[in-house]
């Protein structure tokens, strides 16, 4: 229902896009500037179409759910799983990933805590850092976005966990 365009860059790959529109002359208009984009972002070494954040997060979520069927570490990418569609994609869906600052982390982290309402251990902070860096390595493998392009990193740094204490004799008993 709405017009296409299609174009080769120096890449000497097809890139294909929707105008947005249902009128021809708004659609040629259309097509001319995300060509010009397309161009200007390639010459500067971006990737020549952008993502939100939530998209790119859905193939990433996508790949983590083929390596678990895959048998390849259940556990870690289910962890990874509900961290991105807990906490990442609520807050950051609409971004752009390239857009995102350490303001955002910043703002991010706090939200996160307060939805959490604890300051989360070590071993949080890497599986979420962890689950980070798997959005943004997909990003760039899948072309989305370049390598030179600064992301910031979550943070690590956090309380160290407790263990749980050993089991009483009425746990025990009960158990």
């Amino acid at each position: 229902t709405v017009w296409q365009v299609r174009f080769k860059l120096y890449d000497r790959r097809w890139h294909a896009m929707s105008t947005k529109q249902h009128d021809l002359e708004y659609a040629k208009q259309a097509a001319c500037e995300i060509y010009d984009e397309a161009r200007f972002r390639e010459r500067y070494g971006l990737a020549p179409t952008r993502r939100k954040f939530h998209a790119i997060a859905e193939v990433t979520v996508k790949d983590l759910t083929a390596e678990i069927k895959a048998g390849i570490k259940p556990s870690t990418n289910s962890d990874y799983i509900r961290v991105i569609n807990k906490y990442f994609v609520p807050f950051f869906g609409e971004r752009y990933l390239e857009n995102i600052t350490d303001k955002h982390i910043s703002e991010f982290e706090i939200w996160r805590n307060t939805l959490m309402k604890r300051a989360p251990v070590v071993s949080t902070l890497a599986t979420h850092a962890s689950a980070w860096n798997r959005i943004v390595s997909t990003a760039v493998q899948r072309g989305w976005i370049s390598s030179n392009v600064p992301i910031p990193k979550i943070s690590r740094r956090g309380g160290k966990g407790k263990s749980r204490p050993a089991f009483t004799e009425k746990e025990i008993t009960f158990l």
